[in-house]
């Protein structure tokens, strides 16, 4: 069985002639969502097709949601053309789509969402993580950051708290849309205006000591920076066998200072270094 994937692209005409051709010759049209601006692009070829955006609905997770589409894709047969938003390449359920057996994929690329959020947050040329909104509960997320797929108030109310929970509210970022950015503080990230399917928030990797929360992370870079050159002498000469009491009892010292809100003053000792 084969079937073209084809990718649409972020917006209306990102469509290539290639992918154009492929819907209109294809058996049936299949498309992920009709929730983005890139879906016009089908509507305006005149073709049947079938939306599925009834599965999100009955999907109880993401996992469960991209391998629910890719099943329904498989279902429609040989000859079916499969519109994702986006680049085929970067689709969760294009992934899942080309794990099952007998199935043949022949894809057609798009604009990719991650590069049209990159170049908005001008996070071009340096390391980030990208992120889907559906994928952050089961991703570790570290700054620079981009979480693209946000099409809606209630998406990105989902996104806010995911990254509130990380970051802290009044962290500030990005907001993409069209092409363009702002910036917000995160906790308005529910409360723009508009929502398409270009709508991404990007988060700036922020300076140690001003962050308001911390993980292991945050502690590796500690040590890091206590064992460089021009570090902390001490810390610098130390082995795992004569550091371990010292370990244990800083770990306690540094719990207790979480608890009670203090942990900025253990930061500000290791920044002074």
């Amino acid at each position: 069985m084969m079937i073209t994937v084809v990718g649409l692209g972020v917006k209306k005409g990102d469509l290539t002639e290639r992918g154009r051709r492929a819907i209109l010759e294809a058996k049936r049209v299949v498309v992920r969502t009709a929730r983005t601006e890139s879906y016009e692009s089908v509507k305006a070829l005149g073709v049947p097709h079938v939306c599925l955006d009834e599965i999100y609905e009955k999907s109880r997770s993401y996992r469960t949601l991209y391998k629910n589409l890719a099943a329904a894709v498989a279902g429609f047969g040989d000859g079916t053309a499969y519109c994702v938003d986006g680049s085929a390449g970067e689709d969760n359920s294009v992934k899942e789509l080309s794990k099952k057996r007998g199935v043949k994929l022949s894809v057609i690329e798009g604009v990719s969402k991650v590069s049209a959020a990159v170049d908005a947050a001008g996070f071009s040329g340096c390391s980030y993580q990208a992120v889907s909104a559906y994928e952050l509960a089961e991703t570790r997320l570290t700054a620079p950051l981009v979480v693209y797929d946000m099409p809606d108030r209630e998406i990105a109310g989902d996104v806010k708290l995911a990254l509130m929970d990380r970051f802290g509210d009044e962290k500030e970022v990005l907001y993409i849309c069209g092409g363009r950015s702002k910036r917000i503080p995160l906790y308005e990230l529910d409360r723009q205006e508009e929502y398409d399917g270009t709508s991404a928030v990007a988060l700036e990797k922020p300076e140690l000591l001003d962050k308001k929360r911390f993980d292991l992370a945050d502690l590796e870079e500690i040590v890091v920076r206590l064992r460089r050159p021009d570090g902390c002498p001490w810390d610098k000469v130390q082995t795992p066998e004569s550091i371990r009491m010292n370990a244990v009892e800083e770990a306690y010292e540094l719990v207790d200072a979480i608890d009670s809100g203090e942990e900025g003053k253990i930061l500000e000792e290791a920044g002074d270094i």
